[in-house]
């Protein structure tokens, strides 16, 4: 027998089927909501095509991770270029797992454990293991990433920006030696610790202007259709600047939304926060150990094969969307958040489920949520999860009005991180349920990201 509950929020009504909650069509009739279900049609053009994806950055782009086993071995094809090369060709290629040092050519083992890269190129291999007419010779990268470099040094005219360029020409002409095209996905970026003091609009403007002239410049040397696109993570690594709020890492979600909703063409995907993976195991106290540094890759890449592998009517900028806040009704002391997710069904995870080592995520204070009144922190009872993309949040003293703020990942200190000083919670999507890295045996959930939401006058909402 089903179980149907009825509410009305304020003046609409939500319904829900076993915890399943309904739509409401223009008609006036009430449907489920679509489950994503993994299409089994590809793009030839992009799969036939030599794929280039590099890697920019800073420290954790570069593969400075340490603490747990480490790749020796590299098991799969892919290549890449030597790092910082301006001037390459196709012949410069090593396997990937070398090329977070700067080479002359060769193989050299690596000194400092799993990088990005490697991630974003071994779960390509996973990902299109099954299709026998696509090599994994033709997935190919260069780890541009410098250590402690800020995003001045990845923009046009900074010193990655033309080696990075270099490699997609080399690319291009070894594609064009054997009778294939080349596709550019656009950089995966890793950068945003060197930037910290930013607001969140100082760190914007050069973050969009650098994924419009990867997507530009990229396009104009390939003739691809599709753009390519910057493939984002968001950093926690933050020290609690109250004057800025984590500037860097909203502006980096900011790019994603913005994109997403079509305010902005500009092509800039969110591949993944980090404050769910694991520090506690690195002994540099600042980075990831090497599963996590090979997942931030992988995450990447998991954008990448959404957005540009598969096959797709859905314009660009909906195909992988952030997690994110697109409906929020206020009634006194309840405010009601609706997300948009890449697969229904919300989850506030705490515990050691999938996590190495016994290292479990630990439960955040209040989920890693925090209700302000403008002035202070205001007493916040337990998030409670409606359906597959609500949660109801209830003040635990007064009501909702003009000048209030729930901040998500903003306000609550990571727990179980030694050494980051970032912000973060406990709310993600099921996407994990279906997709996971296979070598790392981790799923592949889909993290909210940092956020404010602000109510205004008449409890018009807008997010910051």
């Amino acid at each position: 027998m089903a179980d149907v509950v009825a509410r009305l929020i304020g003046e609409k009504l939500h319904l829900t089927i076993n915890n399943m909650t309904l739509t409401q069509r223009s008609d006036g009739a009430w449907v489920f909501p679509e489950v994503n279900v993994e299409p089994l049609a590809y793009d030839p053009a992009v799969m036939s095509a030599v794929q280039y994806s590099p890697v920019i950055g800073q420290s954790l782009g570069q593969g400075k991770s340490g603490g747990m086993d480490e790749t020796l071995v590299q098991a799969f094809l892919a290549k890449a270029f030597p790092q910082a090369k301006t001037t390459t060709t196709y012949g410069d290629l090593v396997p990937a797992i070398a090329t977070n040092l700067t080479l002359s050519g060769g193989t050299v083992p690596r000194l400092s454990g799993e990088h990005p890269l490697l991630g974003l190129l071994g779960f390509a291999y996973e990902l299109g293991n099954a299709l026998t007419d696509v090599s994994a010779e033709h997935r190919i990268g260069i780890n541009n990433a410098a250590g402690g470099s800020a995003l001045s040094y990845s923009v046009k005219g900074g010193a990655a920006y033309s080696s990075t360029m270099a490699a997609l020409t080399a690319a291009k002409n070894f594609a064009s030696s054997i009778g294939k095209s080349v596709f550019y996905t656009g950089p995966a970026i890793y950068q945003g610790e060197s930037n910290l003091n930013d607001t969140k609009a100082q760190y914007l403007a050069p973050f969009v202007q650098l994924a419009a002239d990867h997507s530009a410049d990229g396009q104009a040397i390939t003739g691809q259709t599709l753009p390519p696109a910057l493939f984002t993570y968001i950093t926690c690594s933050n020290p609690l600047n109250t004057a800025t709020r984590s500037g860097v890492a909203r502006a980096q979600h900011f790019g994603a939304i913005d994109y997403a909703t079509g305010a902005s063409a500009v092509p800039i995907i969110l591949s993944t926060p980090t404050y769910f993976m694991a520090s506690m195991y690195d002994p540099t106290g600042l980075h990831y150990p090497a599963d996590w540094t090979y997942m931030l890759g992988a995450y990447a890449r998991l954008a990448q094969y959404y957005c540009y592998e598969l096959a797709s009517d859905l314009p660009l900028n909906e195909r992988f969307p952030p997690m994110h806040p697109v409906n929020v009704e206020v009634a006194g002391a309840v405010m009601t958040v609706t997300y948009q997710m890449r697969r229904p069904g919300l989850s506030l995870e705490w515990g050691v489920a999938d996590r190495p080592n016994g290292d479990g995520f630990a439960l955040q204070e209040d989920y890693g949520f925090a209700a302000h009144d403008g002035t202070t922190l205001v007493p916040l009872n337990t998030p409670e999860i409606i359906g597959t993309n609500q949660i109801r949040f209830t003040l635990g003293s007064g009501t909702w009005g003009n000048g209030y703020r729930l901040g998500y990942a903003l306000d609550r200190p990571t727990k179980n991180h030694l050494f980051f000083k970032g912000n973060g919670g406990n709310l993600r999507d099921n996407h994990g349920d279906t997709v996971r890295c296979a070598r790392m045996n981790l799923p592949m959930h889909n993290w909210a990201a940092p956020i404010d939401i602000n109510i205004g006058a008449s409890n018009v909402w807008s997010m910051s």
